[in-house]
């Protein structure tokens, strides 16, 4: 039962959040892939499908360290709250909660994982 569980609730979709002002073209599929998750989500919960969003900011990757390394020190740092990069672990553990029977109740939910960027005002 627990596989089947769990097998239930691998549907996620991944947007990639952009680290300053979305341009139009990034902001319309962001919400497009929300839009589909919401309409997922009311479709398949009758079949037990739990279908929900992991929205990560910039995190700290193999193919993000040359973007950093390149730019002047806390050049992506200034404008997030906890100010700091995010780590692929972190986005794992999201991920992992999503796939647990701790989120058996959670569907349609967009998860908006980076350290407060998408709410910083700061400039």
């Amino acid at each position: 039962r627990e596989t089947m569980d769990r097998l239930k609730a691998i549907a996620n979709f991944v947007r990639i959040v952009d680290s300053g002002s979305l341009s139009s073209a990034a902001e319309a599929t962001g919400q497009s892939v929300a839009s589909l998750v919401r309409s997922l989500a009311d479709r398949l919960a009758r079949d037990g499908v739990r279908i929900n969003s992991v929205s990560p900011g910039i995190i700290m990757t193999a193919m993000m360290k040359p973007a950093v390394d390149a730019l002047p020190a806390g050049h992506f740092k200034r404008r997030i709250l906890q100010d700091r990069i995010g780590e692929p672990a972190e986005i794992g553990r999201v991920v992992r909660f999503l796939l647990s029977r701790e989120a058996s109740y959670v569907t349609a939910a967009e998860f908006v994982v980076d350290g407060g960027n998408i709410s910083s005002q700061r400039g």
